[in-house]
């Protein structure tokens, strides 16, 4: 499996699970980064608002060739309920078409199902497999433990 853990994280919590997964399994990590910087504030209110509706932010190139890896690592954190705007830009902007997917879908406490099923639909349209979703509740946890989770994750595709 050629893997590559690919990310977004707003306020440094999914960026820690993919990290960590990354380092577990001996790959490449990319950080997907918004065009314009959102400020926290601005998520929980706009930023839902636009994940809600499926819609995309503008983001900066990756700068990799993504025909190079059949295993995509996917984390994004859920906005109400649903994928981040600039998760959704990389999904248009991917070709999927004969490559496995697993999502790394993190929140406070919400729910994971509805990220889950929209990320996996936009990865068959797009001709894909996904092997899996993990969800990862980070409320009221130690970076050790978000580690500790991010690494029994990553045994599983050891």
């Amino acid at each position: 499996m050629k893997a590559i853990v690919v990310y977004y994280s707003l306020t440094g919590k999914t960026k820690l699970i993919a990290e960590g997964l990354a380092k577990e399994l001996g790959c490449e990590a990319k950080q997907i980064e918004e065009v314009r910087k959102r400020s926290v504030a601005g998520a929980y209110i706009l930023g839902a608002f636009a994940a809600m509706r499926s819609k995309a932010s503008e983001i900066k190139p990756l700068n990799i060739d993504m025909q190079a890896y059949d295993t995509f690592i996917i984390a994004t954190p859920v906005w109400a309920s649903s994928p981040a705007p600039a998760i959704n830009a990389f999904m248009a902007n991917t070709n999927f078409k004969n490559k496995n997917a697993v999502f790394i879908i993190s929140s406070a406490s919400g729910d994971d199902s509805k990220a889950a099923t929209l990320l996996t639909n936009k990865i068959h349209a797009k001709g894909g497999t996904v092997l899996h979703h993990h969800a990862i509740k980070t409320n009221g946890l130690k970076e050790e433990d978000i580690n500790k989770k991010a690494k029994d994750i990553a045994g599983l595709y050891k």
